[in-house]
C-alpha cells in the first residue's frame, strides 16, 4: 500500500526561491513540485514559488539571488553550480539546497560545504561526485587504445583552489590506467572549435564536463570529436544521443525530486548545517552503437549489458541515394514561418540537404480549420515518408487521416487529446514535443506582468474555454496565480475569429488593466488585430508566444518554438533510419525564451524594470 503522511506541513503559506542557471521550467522544476507534492504541500495553499531564470547567462545570477533575497524566501533551491555558489554569496542566513552538483568536483572542493556529513554553514542538497578514476576507467574499457585524453571544462564555475584539487586528483587516477589529461576550457559556444584546434596531437580520446556551457554544444562537440576519431564520454546520458560515443551520470530530475525532502525538513526547522549532503541512487549508462561502429570500436557484451539504453543516432549521416518527402502541415499562412530555417538548419546538421536528400512539401490552412483534413489528405496523397504538425489540431487531422505514416508533432496536452497513449511509450504513429503551458509558466508570465505594471489588478485573459486537453487546467493555474498576486483575473471567450469583436467588446466594458493572451491556434492566427486592439487601447499584452511580441504586443514568456523545431528534426532524423514513433518518448520543452517589446513599451509608457530587461532572451527595439 502507499505510504501515508503522517505529519503535514503547517499552514503557513512558505515562500521558497528557485534559482537556475538554465531558461525555463522543465523536467527538474517537474520533478521537485511532485517530490513537494508527495510530502503534503499544495502550491498556493501552503507554498508559492519565486523562479529566477539566467537563461545560461551566469553574470546575472548574482542578481537574481539577491532579488530572491528581496523577496523574503524562505529557502533557495538552486540549479547548477554557478547558481549555487551565486545564492551563497548573497546569503549567510537564508537556507540553501541545491539539487545536483555533479562531477568532476564535489561540493566539498568547489567549497560550497566543510564536508559532505557535516556541511556547515546555511548550504546543503544533493551531490554526486562519479570520481575521476570511474569515468577514465570506462573510457578507458571502451577504448582500450585510448592513452591521451582531452578534458573539456568551464573555468567559470570553479575557484582557482577548486579546480586545482580536482586535477590533482583526476591525474592521479589516470596514471595507474597509463592515461595522461590535458584541459582544455570552453566557457561558451564560440570556444568550441578552438578547444579542438588546442588538442595536443597525440589526443585520442575526449571526457566532456557537464556544465551549461559545454551542454549547450553538446551536438557541435560530438559531431568534431566523430571527424577527429575521438572516442567521447560525457558527463550525462544526453551525450550519447547527441552522438557521442556514451554518457554516464546521475538521474538529474530523481535527485530534484529528492531535494523536495530538505526542503521540507529545513521548513519544519532543521538547519542545513547539521544535513548531511545526500548521493542519488539512480544512475544511467547510454551507449551509443552507431558511433562505436564509425570509430572501428568493438563494445564488450558485458558492457552493453549494463548499459541502461542504447542508442543508434549517428551524427551527419543519410542513406546514401535516398531522396526523403516530409509534409508539413500548418494552420497559419505562409508568411508565418519564422521557426522554420532553424528546422532546416538542424537536418542539414544531421546531415540532410533539403532540395537534394529530402523535399519539404507544405501545406497552409490560412486559420481555416475546416481545410485541414482535406490539406492532410493531400499529403498523403504526395506518398511522403513522415507528416510534421505544429499545433493540436494540425495533428489531430494528420492523425485522422493516416494510423501507418509516421507524425512528428509539436502540440499541447497529447496525452489528453489521445494524439499518444502516454509520454514514455507514446504508441502508435505519432511522437514529438508536447507543448503544454504548465501552471508554472501561467504564474511566472503573471508574475512578469505584474512586475511590469505595478498598479495590476484586473487583467482579462483571452482564451478558447473548448480547446481539448488544457483548458481547464490553464483556467485554474490563472486563477491561482490570481490570488496569489492579488490580480482578479477575467475570462474572454475566442472559439472562432469571428467571436473577436464580442471579445473586444467585453474587454472595452470590463476596462482591465492589461489582456493576457491564450495558446491556441485561431488566436495566434489572429494576433495581429489583437495586438492592434490593444494598442489602440493603452493595454499593456502578454503571451506564451513570441509572435504576438513580434507583431506589437508587450511581452512574451514561454518555450522556444525554434529549440522546439530543431528538437522535430532529431525525431526525423531517427525514424528515417528505421526508429517508431510508438518507442520514441514524447520530449517537453526545456528552452524557454523571454521576448520584451521595447518600442511598445515605449509606447504604452511603461517602464520594464532593468531586473526583467537582463532576463530576457531578446529585446525588440
Amino acid at each position: 500500500m502507499p505510504s501515508v503522511v503522517e505529519a503535514q506541513p503547517p499552514a503557513k503559506l512558505y515562500r521558497i526561491g528557485f534559482l537556475s542557471i538554465i531558461a525555463g521550467p522543465g523536467a527538474l522544476t517537474a520533478a521537485f513540485l511532485e517530490g513537494l507534492g508527495q510530502l503534503g504541500y499544495v502550491e498556493g495553499q501552503n507554498f508559492i514559488i519565486e523562479y529566477r531564470w539566467a537563461a545560461s547567462k551566469s553574470e546575472l545570477l548574482p542578481e537574481l539571488a539577491s532579488d530572491l533575497i528581496r523577496a523574503k524566501v524562505d529557502v533557495i533551491v538552486t540549479h547548477g553550480p554557478a547558481a549555487t555558489l551565486a545564492a551563497q554569496q548573497a546569503t549567510q542566513t537564508i537556507p540553501i539546497v541545491f539539487g545536483s552538483m555533479g562531477a568532476p568536483g564535489a561540493p566539498v572542493e568547489r567549497g560550497v560545504v566543510a564536508s559532505l556529513q557535516r556541511p556547515g554553514g546555511n548550504v546543503t542538497g544533493l551531490a554526486v561526485d562519479l570520481g575521476a578514476s570511474k569515468i577514465l576507467q570506462l573510457l578507458k574499457e571502451m577504448a582500450p587504445k585510448v592513452s591521451h585524453v582531452g578534458l573539456f571544462y568551464d573555468p567559470t564555475v570553479w575557484s582557482a583552489r577548486s579546480l586545482e584539487l580536482v586535477r590533482e586528483r583526476t591525474n592521479a587516477a589516470a596514471k595507474p590506467l597509463g592515461l595522461s589529461v590535458q584541459w582544455v576550457p570552453v566557457q561558451n559556444a564560440n570556444d568550441v572549435d578552438r578547444a579542438f584546434k588546442q588538442l595536443d596531437s597525440k589526443t585520442n580520446g575526449l571526457l566532456l564536463e557537464n556544465s551549461a556551457s559545454i551542454n549547450r554544444s553538446q551536438k557541435r562537440i560530438c559531431a568534431l570529436a566523430l571527424q577527429r576519431r575521438l572516442p567521447a564520454l560525457g558527463h550525462g546520458g544526453w551525450f550519447a544521443d547527441a552522438g557521442c560515443l556514451t554518457g554516464y551520470g546521475q538521474d538529474v530530475p530523481e535527485m530534484y525530486r529528492r531535494a523536495a525532502t530538505f526542503v521540507d525538513r529545513i521548513l519544519k526547522g532543521a538547519k542545513p548545517a547539521d544535513l548531511p549532503v545526500a548521493q542519488p541512487d539512480k544512475f544511467e549508462l547510454v551507449v551509443n552503437t552507431a558511433t562505436a561502429k564509425a570509430l572501428g570500436l568493438t563494445l564488450a557484451p558485458g558492457l552493453l549489458a549494463h548499459a541502461t539504453r542504447i542508442t543508434e543516432t549517428a551524427v551527419g549521416a543519410t542513406q546514401a541515394g535516398n531522396v526523403y518527402k516530409i509534409g508539413m502541415l500548418s494552420l497559419a499562412d505562409r508568411t508565418d514561418t519564422k521557426s522554420a530555417p532553424k528546422f532546416v538548419s538542424a537536418l542539414r546538421d544531421r546531415g540532410y540537404e533539403p532540395g537534394r536528400t529530402l523535399v519539404i512539401i507544405e501545406r497552409f490552412a490560412a486559420g481555416n480549420l475546416e481545410q485541414l483534413p482535406s490539406l492532410a489528405a493531400d499529403l498523403i496523397r504526395q506518398k511522403v515518408d513522415i507528416l510534421l504538425t505544429v499545433g493540436s489540431s494540425e495533428t489531430l487531422a494528420a492523425l485522422k487521416a493516416t494510423t501507418t505514416i509516421p507524425i512528428v508533432f509539436v502540440s499541447p496536452s497529447p496525452v489528453e487529446l489521445g494524439i499518444v497513449r502516454s509520454l514514455a511509450r507514446p504508441g502508435g504513429n505519432a511522437t514529438g514535443m508536447s507543448a503544454d503551458v504548465t501552471p508554472e509558466v501561467t504564474g511566472k508570465l503573471m508574475e512578469l506582468l505584474k512586475q511590469v505594471v505595478p498598479r495590476l489588478s484586473r487583467v482579462t485573459v483571452l482564451w478558447n474555454p473548448d480547446q481539448l486537453g488544457g483548458s481547464r487546467i490553464y483556467e485554474s493555474a490563472v486563477r491561482k496565480a490570481g490570488q496569489v498576486l492579488r490580480v482578479v483575473p477575467q475570462f474572454a471567450n475566442v472559439r472562432t475569429g469571428r467571436d473577436l469583436e464580442a471579445a473586444f467588446a467585453t474587454v472595452a466594458s470590463e476596462r482591465p488593466d492589461a489582456l493576457m493572451i491564450g495558446s491556441d491556434p485561431i488566436i495566434a492566427f489572429n494576433r495581429k488585430r489583437i495586438t492592434d486592439f490593444a494598442l489602440k487601447n493603452n493595454l499593456p499584452t502578454v503571451s506564451y508566444e513570441r509572435g504576438l511580441v513580434d507583431d506589437g504586443g508587450l511581452m512574451s514568456y514561454g518555450p522556444n518554438l525554434g529549440d522546439m523545431m530543431r528538437g522535430l528534426a532529431t525525431y526525423i532524423d531517427k525514424i528515417l533510419k528505421g526508429a517508431k514513433p510508438a518507442d520514441l518518448p514524447v520530449e517537453q520543452p526545456t528552452k524557454f525564451e523571454l521576448v520584451i517589446n521595447m518600442k511598445t513599451a515605449k509606447t504604452l509608457r511603461v517602464k520594464v524594470p532593468q531586473l526583467i530587461l537582463v532576463q530576457a532572451s531578446e529585446v525588440i527595439e
